[in-house]
């Protein structure tokens, strides 16, 4: 997770990697982008070594640090949740 989180921000700094700088750029008109992920997929990377909890406190900072809007799902479980 950490790995997949550093790759976007390379060095946490707001539109200094490639991904995020195209994230940016590919924004449609006024609005934000939205970036949405795929939580048990980051967590299989990570051998499932996170909680879904830890994974949506981790990605809600990084976010937020990032001024990225961003949608966590988790698509397996009893419960449908998407933070």
């Amino acid at each position: 997770m950490r790995l997949f989180l550093a790759l976007l921000t390379a060095r946490g700094v707001r539109g200094s990697s490639p991904m995020l700088n195209h994230i940016w750029r590919s924004s449609l008109g006024p609005l934000p982008p939205v970036l949405l992920l795929d939580g048990n997929n980051i967590r299989g990377a990570c051998s499932f070594a996170t909680s879904q909890l830890k994974l949506a406190e981790t990605v809600s900072t990084w976010a937020s640090n990032q001024c990225l809007l961003t949608v966590l799902i988790f698509d397996h479980g009893v419960q449908q949740q998407a933070w």
